[in-house]
């Protein structure tokens, strides 16, 4: 797909700040079971967070379709909200959650609390609904730290990971068919890196 992108930010004093982004792009998929080999659809997006201090709103909707496809369209809809609790030791926690909204779904809510020591190091855990593994609820342990000025790495893992049913090789499903499961917990490696522009400005980018 190719899309356009729009930011912008305005200072309001006193701690206070509006950032706003947009983007439209096109983007191709594939179809199947009919003529053609794929089909071209236009997409937008939009959010927009506030802050004041230690405290952050945001909305968005990142990817909402411009025409209907042979599926359902899902364009969630997401709420964000976030509080820094500040200690006069210099360690902090970082709490906040994202709430997801689907038109025809159950609403999901992801929880969040990360404790930063002296800045150096951030312990996190993670109650995750809207961007978990094959769609079920995670329970996610991190560890994190900043390698330099605008450079951060970190890992986490799933407590809750799924076990996941797999036949015998060589044997077919079937009634009789035994099945084994094996445990899957899920690793995840972050890395975030924040280019200085020099104008002021950082651009991140997140992996």
């Amino acid at each position: 797909g190719l899309a356009g992108l729009l930011s912008k930010s305005i200072s309001l004093g006193r701690g206070r700040e509006i950032r706003a982004g947009g983007q439209i792009g096109i983007n191709q998929y594939p179809v199947i079971g009919r003529s053609g080999t794929s089909e071209l659809t236009g997409s937008y997006g939009w959010g927009f967070l506030l802050i004041q201090d230690e405290f952050t709103l945001g909305f968005s909707q990142p990817a909402v379709q411009m025409q209907e496809m042979n599926w359902p369209s899902t364009s969630p809809m997401y709420i964000k909200g976030q509080y820094i609790f500040k200690a006069t030791s210099g360690n902090a926690l970082k709490s906040g959650s994202v709430i997801r909204f689907i038109k025809g779904l159950d609403t999901q809510i992801d929880l969040y609390s990360v404790f930063w020591w002296q800045e150096r190091l951030g312990f996190g855990l993670w109650w995750q609904n809207t961007g978990s593994e094959l769609g079920n609820p995670a329970l996610i342990g991190s560890v994190e730290a900043p390698l330099g000025k605008n450079f951060k790495v970190g890992y986490g893992y799933d407590f809750l990971g799924e076990n996941v049913s797999t036949l015998p090789a060589g044997i077919s499903g079937s009634a009789n068919s035994s099945i084994s499961t094996t445990a899957s917990g899920f690793h995840q490696i972050f890395i975030r890196y924040e280019l200085d522009t020099g104008n002021g400005k950082l651009a991140e980018f997140r992996h």
